[in-house]
């Protein structure tokens, strides 16, 4: 702004400008936090066309929090729910949020995680933790909606059955991020118990794997797509 010079950056609704100075020129571009070559964001109709959401990786058996009991059980046993759900949270919204702040909240506020009989928590506690925490929520019925999701730059939590990431005695949550193509496309998966099963993982394979617990389908489905709103 003329007579003024550099303001300072705006974002969240703060004022940038001043009145009664003329602005001689302005050109504004996107970016991704985390794109160090400022390629720029993709936009159409003064919107952003198209975000990919990285979650921020977290283990449940951190000592931050894998002794902490919720119910009869620690959180190091029973909170990948949680852990992934802070995970894409925390990649989508773009600030820190903790494991074992979820779990907190949901074992606080509901009834869906390490109570009533229930170890661990299953569809409900994703949807209403998606609610609180103002990320939008989409159930994936279909393989191809998982894949399309992942295209779109959504993050995918899934809840797994037996195969690479759980087995017969344990389900399991995870989230995937990214896409590829090959192999007839498939994403990067963030495993909170085991970081050496993280790695890329087909949409078959996936699909094939989830969970067969009818109590981690209540909220739609196995696979829920999370963004920003």
């Amino acid at each position: 702004c003329e007579k003024y010079g550099w303001l300072g950056w705006a974002k969240n609704g703060e004022i940038a400008g001043v009145s009664h100075y003329d602005i001689q020129a302005i050109e504004i571009r996107l970016y991704l936090k985390i794109d160090s070559n400022k390629n720029g964001l993709n936009t159409k109709n003064h919107y952003i066309e198209k975000v990919s959401y990285t979650p921020v990786y977290y283990a449940q058996k951190d000592a931050r929090w894998t002794n902490y009991v919720f119910g009869l059980k620690t959180m190091g046993a029973t909170g990948c729910t949680p852990t992934s759900l802070a995970m894409a949270f925390s990649g989508i919204l773009g600030k820190t949020i903790l494991p074992i702040d979820v779990a907190k909240w949901l074992y606080n506020n509901t009834s869906d995680f390490n109570k009533n009989g229930r170890v661990g928590a299953g569809g409900n506690a994703v949807a209403k933790a998606a609610e609180h925490y103002g990320v939008k929520r989409t159930a994936l019925t279909t393989k191809e909606t998982i894949k399309k999701a992942l295209q779109d730059g959504k993050i995918v939590y899934a809840a797994m059955g037996n195969g690479r990431f759980a087995t017969l005695k344990y389900n399991h949550a995870i989230v995937i991020f990214n896409y590829s193509s090959a192999n007839g496309g498939q994403g990067y998966a963030y495993d909170p118990l085991k970081s050496s099963n993280n790695g890329w993982i087909t949409v078959d394979q996936l699909w094939n794997e989830r969970s067969k617990d009818p109590d981690d389908a209540i909220a739609g489905g196995y696979f829920h797509s999370l963004e920003r709103y």
